[in-house]
């Protein structure tokens, strides 16, 4: 019970078409590391491509892997998969390109997402690096003479997924290899096929990247979160922020992610870009906006708030500058929710706030004492070009109308059963806009217009 009270169900991506993979059988994804493919967790993975003139050589696969949190199962985030399908087969019928795109719902952590965001991190490592290198290994017979190849990845974490894939990118190498069957008479000389990986686009969706503790839709006093922690297990420990007991560091998990520049937050630089969907105006149960969106009611990090119509579901655009300084200075002071927030937003991200609550299938109710938290929002918005972080967590986490908080499902459109599916495909549009500028992203810049 007290598992789905804090959490809910949220996300999970696993029925995915055309280039998009869907294990039959579960099993045969479950297998352990293979021996033959290496991974060297010391280089960390680098956004940038040198390109040798030789087609063999040029990128032609990118992966975007989709990523389930807490008690996810191969339905949640279906919709999300059939958006990027859709989107592909677009794009495929209007520039008929040469680059792939191929979409992999993970699985490894189905059913075991209590045991802690480290080692649900550790099985998606595995489960992405073993996958490419099945995928190259399958297509390296059109290429016989090709020794390397490189490819790039881009992840979209839901919830707790957003966690397990930050932790993931600490344990990812950048060069994977296989070995290719010897051929009689030639020795060893072509058998060592080599893999680089290239950080591409990072999405996130209603994840709590400052954690539980102290961003509860309603909140508890810290006696409470730790009964809650330690019923739900060992994710709960780490999303209401307690050390490990008898551990060498005593600084919780949620913090060491979001301040340790070398082991964490480096290897999320590397991509290219950084996206985060957030739920503002209360409709967030699960996850509120402050821990979506890494706001600090203490924090004058500036967002750029980015011009242009948007549907009525997105309440703004924001942008922060990435500062190499502040990434690389050692938090200091008592203050770690600013610490977090401050580092992250020194990474550099896109901010897409939502406003689901017209898109939440109960009806909502006026409070008749508050002013439109929307018009309020909209009227800044337009009178500013920049707002501190501060500035916006006040504001986007007031609402001027009682509504169920159901927003962090329907922001995915969660299509875990025919119910779910119907409560929340009002989403749909949400995850189409997300689909489109994902794959748009995926390609940018990559020789493909």
């Amino acid at each position: 019970m007290l598992k789905t009270f804090f959490f809910g169900i949220t996300l999970v991506p696993i029925n995915c078409i055309l280039l998009i993979s869907r294990p039959t059988n579960v099993r045969s994804c479950m297998r352990t590391f293979s021996t033959n493919c290496e991974s060297r967790v010391t280089n960390p993975l680098k956004a940038s491509v040198d390109y040798d003139g030789s087609m063999c050589n040029r990128i032609d696969t990118h992966y975007i892997f989709l990523v389930h949190g807490w008690m996810g199962n191969n339905l949640e985030m279906s919709y999300i998969s059939k958006a990027l399908k859709d989107s592909i087969t677009k794009m495929q019928e209007l520039n008929a390109p040469k680059n792939r795109i191929v979409v992999h719902s993970t699985i490894k952590n189905d059913g075991r997402t209590a045991d802690g965001i480290a080692r649900g991190g550790e099985r998606l490592a595995e489960e992405i690096q073993q996958f490419i290198v099945d995928d190259v290994k399958k297509r390296s017979e059109e290429c016989n003479d090709c020794d390397t190849k490189d490819v790039t990845i881009s992840i979209v974490g839901n919830s707790l997924g957003g966690l397990y894939a930050r932790y993931c990118l600490s344990k990812l190498s950048n060069h994977l290899s296989f070995t290719k069957g010897i051929s009689s008479g030639e020795g060893n000389k072509n058998n060592i096929h080599k893999i680089v990986l290239h950080s591409n686009i990072f999405v996130s969706t209603a994840t709590p990247h400052l954690g539980v503790s102290s961003h509860t839709y309603i909140t508890l006093p810290r006696s409470i979160e730790r009964g809650v922690a330690y019923a739900i297990g060992d994710t709960g420990k780490d999303l209401f922020r307690f050390p490990p007991i008898g551990g060498e560091n005593s600084n919780d998990l949620i913090f060491e992610m979001g301040t340790n520049y070398k082991t964490f937050l480096e290897p999320l630089s590397a991509f290219r870009k950084r996206i985060l969907y957030a739920n503002a105006f209360c409709t967030d149960f699960q996850v509120p906006t402050n821990t979506a969106a890494f706001l600090c009611t203490h924090s004058s990090y500036q967002h750029h708030i980015q011009s242009g119509s948007s549907p009525n579901y997105i309440v703004a655009t924001l942008t922060t500058d990435s500062n190499e300084k502040i990434l690389n200075e050692n938090p200091s002071g008592n203050d770690q929710i600013l610490a977090m927030s401050t580092k992250l937003d020194a990474l550099g991200w896109t901010k897409v706030i939502t406003d689901v609550r017209d898109l939440i299938p109960i009806p909502t109710f006026p409070n008749p004492f508050s002013s439109s938290s929307r018009v309020k929002f909209d009227k800044i918005v337009k009178e500013s070009k920049s707002l501190e972080s501060k500035r916006l967590s006040s504001i986007l986490n007031r609402s001027d109308r009682k509504v169920f908080p159901l927003g962090h499902t329907v922001l995915i459109a969660n299509s875990k059963n025919s119910l779910y599916s119907k409560l929340n495909s009002n989403g749909k549009p949400v995850m189409d806009r997300l689909a489109n500028s994902l794959i748009s992203d995926v390609l940018n810049d990559w020789g493909v217009k």
